[in-house]
């Protein structure tokens, strides 16, 4: 052309040539607690690292099924479970594949159920007969949870009448020394040992403790104008000729005696429900010097001194 003419045109330089890498991955953001909570959310994320310009095609697996995949991370969310497979991660790119890294998760659950059985002298009891009060009377409850029910662990507390014992919270069994009669309640509680505030309550198991009165029924007499009451002297019971109001009652014990009677032979007997009976006597001289008796039944076999006989006197 002339020197006149132009030339118009653009022109590029060579474009720089791209370092692919070998694909390399990490773990980020997974639970870093040694048990993760059944039921709970958690996310765990797979990064690729050695590539930023051409991300490697990143997947998340849970077993063999694939759950996340993303272009140079995966993030996969997931509610613990019990039985859940290994998360795996890898990234792969063109034809190279990284490395596999794993996360394992360990999943803390249960107890969903917890019993409580009470045994004295080696026999499943929910009745117990303390006759002798210088013997201990000691009970074993011992608690468990279903098998398989609980992960990673469990630990036991126990509870009689609502307060808590001190027992080793690996010891499935307390050993617990009755202090009084009545009626005791135990009670377990089973906790995960790694939650502790996962735990559940078994059922209260009530053991009546039953003890006899200590004393033998009390015999006196009541008048009914005045209401005094003339106590026995001996095994006197002095009363006046004409009607006298005699009163049998017994005091302790554990429950309370069922029923009293008095049987004063010819003259009159009663039997009452609960702990105290009165009998109306009609005194005459030729009765001076009778019997009348007490007797007083309780629910435990050993109230032995149940019985009280004294002669009724006229003075």
């Amino acid at each position: 052309g002339k020197d006149s003419d132009t030339m118009y045109g653009r022109s590029s330089s060579p474009t720089s040539a791209v370092l692919i890498n070998y694909p390399i991955v990490q773990l980020e953001s997974c639970p870093s607690d040694d048990y993760i909570l059944e039921g709970r959310n958690y996310s765990c994320t797979c990064r690729e690292t050695s590539n930023t310009f051409l991300p490697a095609n990143t997947t998340f697996s849970s077993g063999s099924t694939i759950v996340s995949s993303g272009p140079g991370i995966a993030t996969y969310t997931f509610t613990a479970g019990r039985n859940m497979e290994n998360l795996t991660c890898q990234a792969k790119l063109l034809t190279e594949t990284s490395n596999t890294v794993t996360y394992t998760p360990q999943v803390a659950y249960g107890p969903e159920s917890a019993s409580c059985n009470v045994t004295y002298n080696q026999k499943t009891v929910d009745v117990i007969d303390w006759c002798d009060k210088t013997q201990t009377v000691r009970i074993i409850a011992d608690c468990t949870v279903p098998e398989n029910d609980v992960s990673p662990g469990v630990t036991f507390q126990f509870n009689i009448n609502g307060t808590s014992t001190r027992n080793p919270p690996s010891s499935t069994t307390l050993n617990y020394d009755v202090t009084n009669a009545g009626p005791l309640s135990v009670q377990c509680i089973a906790s995960n040992s790694v939650y502790t505030t996962r735990s559940v309550s078994s059922q209260s198991q009530i053991i009546q403790v039953r003890e006899p009165p200590a004393a033998p029924p009390v015999i006196d007499i009541t008048t009914p104008v005045t209401d005094s009451i003339t106590p026995v002297t001996g095994n006197q019971l002095a009363v006046v000729e004409g009607i006298n109001r005699i009163r049998c009652r017994v005091d302790g014990g554990y429950p309370q005696v069922s029923s009293v009677s008095v049987d004063c032979g010819d003259m009159e007997r009663n039997i009452s429900v609960g702990n105290v009976v009165f009998v109306d006597v009609n005194m005459t001289r030729e009765k001076n010097g009778s019997d009348c008796s007490c007797t007083a039944t309780h629910n435990s076999s050993c109230y032995i001194n149940n019985k009280t006989v004294v002669k009724v006197i006229l003075f």
